[in-house]
């Protein structure tokens, strides 16, 4: 990439799930924007995202969350 300009991404999320997740982020020395730059970076090198989406029944998603 080039000088490239950047923008602001705005998202909606559980503010537990943002919180664990920086946590997590943090732990292994990055935070949300490195994480984000490193997932967008995958998706557009490779075409694909970088794990296999799975769809969960609604009695499934509280027994999948930790």
């Amino acid at each position: 990439m080039t000088d490239s300009k950047k923008v602001t991404l705005n998202v909606k999320i559980d503010a537990e799930l943002k919180q664990r997740a920086e946590e997590a982020f943090k732990a292994m020395g990055a935070n949300t924007t490195v994480a984000v730059t490193m997932f967008f970076k995958e998706v557009t090198a490779t075409g694909q995202m970088p794990f296999v989406p799975k769809v969960y029944s609604e009695s499934q998603q509280g027994s999948n969350e930790k």
